[in-house]
């Protein structure tokens, strides 16, 4: 068995109709990272809101912590706050483990011995 390398990441993403970004910042976003933040295992927590009336917060725990565990105490810090949020705002959590990076080439721009040594540069660098 390979040890756990991703770091778990649960994710809140909310709905504000007819909000802009300022008033999901301050109604939604704000509030929910208080509420999140500080929860056990946490390493750090990312959010962005849109004009589009949408809030994401990504928190990011420490490698090898249980996700559920993670996704569970996540859900219940969003939960103690929900009350306080605007009626029209719709919340959805998820949890997920961090996955890696793709990069994507097309391969005929490239001549074929740079791509060879290219993708088994790729392949190499996945591994370690």
């Amino acid at each position: 068995m390979y040890p756990t390398l991703a770091p778990p990441v649960v994710s809140v993403d909310c709905n504000y109709v007819g909000a802009n970004a300022d008033t999901v910042e301050k109604a939604v976003t704000i509030p929910l990272e208080e509420a999140i933040n500080g929860v056990e295992g946490m390493r750090y927590i990312s959010s962005s809101s849109t004009n589009s009336g949408t809030s994401s917060i990504a928190t990011t725990f420490k490698t090898g912590y249980d996700l559920d565990i993670a996704a569970v105490d996540v859900q219940n810090r969003v939960a103690s706050v929900q009350g306080r949020l605007p009626a029209a705002v719709n919340a959805t959590a998820s949890a997920s483990p961090r996955l890696p990076t793709t990069l994507s080439l097309a391969p005929a721009s490239i001549p074929s011995t740079a791509a060879t040594r290219l993708s088994s540069s790729l392949t190499t660098l996945m591994f370690m």
